[in-house]
């Protein structure tokens, strides 16, 4: 039975104590106060009592919470007085220790032994036992820890190397060789979340899936299969085909070519791209011989073996995926024995091991009772913080050591499971249910907030009560909290009225993409911050008595990359920010950057690290005068020699002396003051220079050894160094974080604007690309599916995972709605996938979210349910007073919004005048980059991926991909490989009509060899060529296209109202953007146009795209198109594409009609695409609506022909 813990010392000390800590309840109070009874009642020394949390900022700030208690405790118990009623604990202590000589003697002690006080992260501790009791536990006397597991990579390269050499001397072992590639490209592929790190991450878990006993043999039969039927095929086809093309199956004879053309394709295919493909089904005696496909009176289709052995091979196809399945487990056992092997040789172990050794050395090791006995000893009594965070390993490794039923021993469990939110790092939060199961001597709860004012608790406590079960959960308790501060009334003030604790505030309707309510969100999250802060300038917004100011407002997010949005957004109104996340200063780009210069100076002649150099910013943006450099052999050599000298600086001087050099010299320090964001990249790289400095002279480093140091700290997961700077300005600013990094931490309004995003259910995706964990039902065990195919249990598991997942995204609400002191306002767009929101899920509860997923719901406009199944419920909500709610029918441009922010201090600071930062300039240029947020220039080419890592194409390629078998899909990526592709589709000897006739190969090696790749690739090249020229395109067809028929790189470059790229966005994805004002200054808009072409008298846009999206064409289909379309606004392109276009084809085209004469828009993502079909196109034509929309926005008049110039007619 749970009882309320009112007071620390209504504790009871038991083997096994859980105290539930709900937010804002005081955990960290409560644990120290226990802490502070365990050195006075059980009369511990300091070093007896073993405290473990999960980070080690976590355990730096709970050791001064201790040592600062233990200060505070010792003055109480020495004191006159008592000490009041503001600390109930302290009161305490001084009605039962007060001038008690014992009492104050032991406090003193323990503040004298502070530096032994045992607190530390479960590694720490597991790495403490490992070298302090080695002989007991079986295991080095010197033990290393690296932050990276090299020994896993080892491993997965030896399991690599020996699988390829064992089955490339035959057919079905080449076959299986593509179906290991299939999974995984390479070893580090194999080991990651797609391949089998859960697997590895999560040892205890159970694996599950069918597997089959000799993989390769069944892929043999296959192949023998195929080849009878080929056989069969040669010497039968004109009979065989005859029967298809007069068979009365309905609908049947029309389908024939399309589907032997597959067939074909698939037979003679050598690469094994196929198992199976989609028409064979269509050819097999089950679907042929079935009367139920025949039209009506129909005769039955005349038997023929071939459709007989068209079943066989399907059925055995079907064990395929079971093949991949068992590939899978035995590429982890293998590898997972491997690694044993080499560990046992190393004296290197990874953060799992102290884990894992740990946990063996106890559970099974030789010594078990006695390690467990001497530490048990050692510490009679464990406290663990965080504990929803744990994982079976972890507890049975505290279990050991602290028996249930033992009564000279304690182990006290704190926590929360409705803040259980970090399953992404291996939290299992189904072992604390576990441990609830076991069984606990005494079993408690914290219910009083000390957080949060009495209306917004109140607020809280309506939104996650009732017999729903909000948290999905079912062993997850919602108990409404109380007050714990009675008189902390103030709220948030308008002029004059209180707003209610928590705002919602929603628009109707149905967001079916995620960008229309991301904006709606993040502008109306924008609006209402500017209006409050606007208003708190006038002193009519208050909290208290003061006014709000910017530091005030905090906004909590769901994904990382929302957060540049809005801090662009909040910078339109007038209003900074700063983000903050749980980053260090070593995974900031700023460390990457410093890495390049460090690589650079220790590798002057290497041209590969001068490039990367060159672009760090430090040279400026501008890309053609970087390039341009790079071509200027006297500036080139200019640089190295300075190189060369900063080298001989760092090894004289020290590294510190060479990055002031290198910084400071040529206007550089000013380069990196023009980019965006330029404190905070200026301060993290100061910052990084003296952590780098310091751990030069502290150990001693060479150059070489502290450039690999610094790679070292990058890789890490869990890092020692100070989280990123935080800049003195900070403060003053509107904060922005996710949900994630705003964990224990409190702020005085809370602004949630993504709260309406949803986990994305496993029956909206159609592909399996990475394993499966979940529970099942009343079992604490976790299970790994790892099947490849759809079946009935791999739907089970997804089914049982999704709603893991929907239940987490509840409790990340559950966070993110606690943090607040004074108010929250949530924004809500109700999207297709809302429901599997956590506040969906939370408004819906257990039993109707199991339900939506069973029947698979999307919500869409017109269809049950609609919007009102989370509208109304808001709508009920806003009955108390604390909770109020808002439908917002039209959402107004943030360039309404004026506001003046009031000053971080009491008084006016004046500054001296410095000049502008930037100067408008009333003709801006902008293309399609500048405007979607790619790049500031609009000189910068539109192709594809250009920013994308661009040291990539400097780095050397590795052997596991040299030793693969070259494909499209292998061939380099990046902004140079887009270049060369766009560069042969624009070769002046290119004819899509002549190409199957003519010899090209030429003219590939001419360009391979200009753009510095191997002519290895010319083949791959070749044939990635004659796959686009065949493939299909909705109402148009490459191969018959003529050299007169088309323009290449068509520029276009015409005057334009100013707009941002999210304004035309929203017009384009829902048709529901706002006209810009007539008074909005004027820009240009410029850009190139790979190809227009004419064809049946239509006109068509066609844009080539390099983009890697996977090593099979089955990652290039519709709906991984749609994802990259709109993730890199391809849309916005070609909308402003066709706008262009139009305007050009008005002026040369009597009477031309964009519903007669335009064809549409097909854009080549060449890496995906294959002959006779659509594979790896996407093709729209933009609604009317949309064009005259965006034409009315750009101002772009159908009567001024002279706004489109193309200079190769002119």
């Amino acid at each position: 039975m749970r009882e309320e813990l009112n007071q620390i010392f209504d504790l009871e000390f038991s083997p096994r104590v859980l105290v539930e800590a709900s937010a804002g309840t005081g955990k960290t109070y409560t644990i120290v106060g226990i802490f502070i009874r365990l050195l006075l009642e059980r009369e511990l020394d300091i070093e007896q009592i073993l405290t473990v949390t999960f980070t080690k900022k976590a355990t730096a700030e709970l050791r001064e919470r201790i040592l600062e208690r233990l200060r505070q405790t010792l003055d109480t118990v020495e004191g006159s007085d008592p000490p009041g009623d503001k600390d109930p604990f302290l009161s305490e202590i001084y009605s039962r220790y007060g001038k008690n000589l014992k009492s104050a003697e032991a406090l003193r002690r323990a503040m004298h032994n502070f530096d032994d006080c045992q607190v530390f992260t479960i590694h720490g501790f597991c790495q403490k036992i490992l070298q302090e009791e080695a002989l007991i536990a079986g295991t080095p006397f010197e033990l290393n820890v690296s932050p990276t597991d090299q020994l896993l990579m080892t491993a997965a390269d030896d399991y690599w190397r020996t699988f390829m050499h064992e089955n490339s001397g035959s057919e079905a072992g080449h076959y299986l060789i593509s179906k290991l590639t299939s999974i995984a490209a390479t070893p580090g592929e194999l080991i990651s979340y797609g391949g089998i790190k859960p697997l590895i991450d999560k040892p205890y878990a159970t694996a599950e899936g069918e597997f089959v006993d000799d993989p390769k043999a069944i892929l043999k039969d296959l192949i023998d299969l195929k080849a009878d039927l080929k056989n069969l095929w040669h010497a039968e086809k004109e009979t065989i085909l005859k029967i298809m093309r007069t068979c009365d199956l309905s609908g049947y004879a029309q389908h024939v070519d399309s589907r032997i053309r597959k067939f074909e394709f698939y037979l003679y295919d050598r690469s094994f791209s196929q198992d199976k493909p989609d028409a064979l089904v269509y050819l097999t005696s089950d679907y042929v011989y079935d009367d139920e496909n025949l039209r009506k009176n129909g005769n039955p289709v005349p038997e023929h073996p071939f459709f007989d052995l068209c079943s066989e091979l399907a059925e055995k196809a079907g064990e395929v995926k079971k093949v991949q399945s068992t590939l899978l487990i035995q590429a982890f056992r293998e590898i997972s024995e491997r690694r044993k092997e080499l560990t046992a040789e190393s004296e290197i172990s990874s953060y799992d091991d102290l884990l894992t050794n740990i946990h063996d050395s106890l559970i099974t090791g030789e010594n078990s009772a006695e390690l467990s006995g001497k530490l048990r000893k050692r510490y009679p009594v464990a406290l663990v913080d965080e504990f929803q965070d744990t994982d079976p390993i972890q507890y049975e490794i505290f279990s050991k050591i602290y028996p249930a039923q033992n009564s000279d021993s304690s182990l006290m469990m704190i926590g929360d499971p409705k803040q259980a939110i970090y399953a992404f790092r291996g939290a299992d939060l189904h072992t604390y249910f576990r441990a609830r199961k076991d069984g606990v001597g005494s079993d408690y709860t914290l219910t009083k907030n000390y957080r949060s004012t009495t209306g917004y608790i109140r607020a809280v406590n309506e939104l996650f009560s009732g017999e729903r079960n909000a948290f999905i959960e079912e062993e997850i308790e919602f108990r409404p909290s109380e007050a714990g501060r009675e008189n902390h009334t103030d709220s948030l003030v308008i002029r004059g009225e209180s707003v209610p604790s928590l705002s919602v505030i929603a628009r109707s309707g149905i967001d079916s993409n995620k960008g229309n309510a991301c904006s709606f969100a993040f502008s109306q999250t924008v609006k209402k911050i500017g209006e409050i802060l606007g208003m708190a300038s006038r002193g009519e917004a208050t909290i208290g008595d003061r006014p709000v100011r910017a530091g005030d407002i905090t906004i909590l997010i769901s994904r990382h990359k929302d957060a540049k949005t809005l801090q662009r957004k909040l910078k339109q109104i007038g209003i900074d920010s700063v983000t903050k996340t749980n980053q260090t200063i070593f995974e900031t780009v700023e460390a990457t950057k410093l890495e390049i210069v460090m690589n650079a100076v220790l590798n002057p002649l290497n041209s590969r690290a001068v490039h990367a150099l060159l672009l760090t910013g430090m040279f400026g943006q501008d890309l053609n005068r970087l390039h341009n450099l790079t071509e200027d052999e006297e500036r080139y050599q200019s640089l190295s020699e300075e190189l060369m000298e900063l080298n001989s600086v760092w090894k004289r001087r020290g590294f510190y002396a060479m990055f002031y050099e290198i910084i400071h010299k040529e206007g550089r320090l000013a380069n990196l003051a023009s980019l965006e964001g330029s404190e905070r990249i200026i301060t993290n790289l100061y910052h990084l220079a003296e952590v780098c400095a310091q751990e030069e002279r502290i150990n001693e480093r060479a150059p070489r050894m502290l450039h690999r140091w610094l790679l070292r700290q990058m890789d890490e997961t869990e890092r020692e160094e100070e989280k990123e700077l935080q800049l003195e300005s900070d403060q003053h600013l509107v904060k922005i974080m996710t949900v994630h990094a705003s964990k224990g931490l409190q702020f005085p309004l809370v602004f949630c604007p993504t709260l309406w995003m949803g986990h994305e259910p496993s029956f909206h995706k159609n592909k399996i690309k990475s394993p499966v964990e979940y529970h099942k039902p009343g079992e604490s065990e976790l299970y790994i599916n790892i099947e490849r195919e759809k079946s009935e249990r791999r739907k089970a598991a997804e089914t049982a995972a999704d709603l893991e997942s929907i239940a987490e995204e509840v409790r990340k609400t559950y966070v993110a709605l606690t943090r607040a002191e004074y108010g929250s306002f949530v924004f809500w767009s109700t999207h297709t996938e809302s429901l599997f929101s956590g506040l969906g899920a939370a408004l819906s509860g257990t039993e109707k979210t199991k339900q939506f997923i069973e029947d698979r719901v999307k919500l869409k406009d017109g269809k049950e349910p609609d919007e009102g199944i989370i509208l109304d419920r808001f709508k009920e909500l806003s009955a108390v007073p604390e909770i109020g709610f808002e439908i917002i029918e039209r959402d107004e441009p943030l360039s309404d919004i004026e506001i003046t922010q009031p000053g971080a201090g009491d008084e006016i600071e004046f500054e001296p005048y410095i000049g502008r930062e930037t100067l408008q300039v009333k003709n801006r240029v902008e293309s399609f980059s500048s405007l979607a947020g790619h790049s500031s220039d609009p000189a910068e080419p539109d192709f594809d991926q250009v920013i994308e890592q661009y040291s990539e194409a400097f780095e050397p390629e590795s052997e596991s991909e040299k030793s693969q078998k070259e494909s499209i899909f292998q061939f380099p990526k990046g902004a140079t490989a887009g270049t060369a592709i766009h560069k042969l589709f624009e070769h002046e000897s290119f004819d899509f009509s002549e190409f199957a006739a003519n010899d090209f190969g030429n003219a590939v090696e001419e360009l391979l060899e200009e753009y510095q790749f191997d002519l290895k690739w010319k083949d791959v090249i070749l044939q990635m060529l004659s796959d686009v020229t065949g493939a299909e395109i909705p109402g148009f067809s490459l191969n018959k296209l003529r050299n007169d028929d088309q323009i290449r790189e068509l520029e276009f470059h015409f005057p334009a109202a100013e707009v941002y790229g999210d304004e035309l966005i929203e017009i384009i994805r829902n048709e529901n953007g706002n006209t810009i004002p007539d008074s909005r200054s004027q820009m240009y808009l410029t850009g190139f146009i790979d190809l227009v072409a004419r064809q049946d008298g239509k006109y068509y846009i066609l844009d080539y795209k390099s983009n890697y999206l996977g090593d099979s064409v089955d990652d290039y289909g519709e709906e991984d198109l749609r994802h990259e379309i709109r993730a890199n606004h391809y849309d916005l392109q070609y909308h402003l594409y066709t706008v262009a276009l139009l305007a050009y084809l008005r002026t040369r085209v009597p009477g031309f009609s964009y519903e007669n004469d335009f064809g549409g828009v097909a854009y080549l993502f060449v890496r995906g695409m294959k002959p006779g079909s659509s594979n790896g196109v996407w093709f729209h034509k933009p609604d009317l609506s949309v064009i005259q929309k965006l034409e009315q926005t750009l101002g772009v008049m159908k009567s001024e022909p002279s706004n489109i110039i193309n200079p190769a007619e002119e």
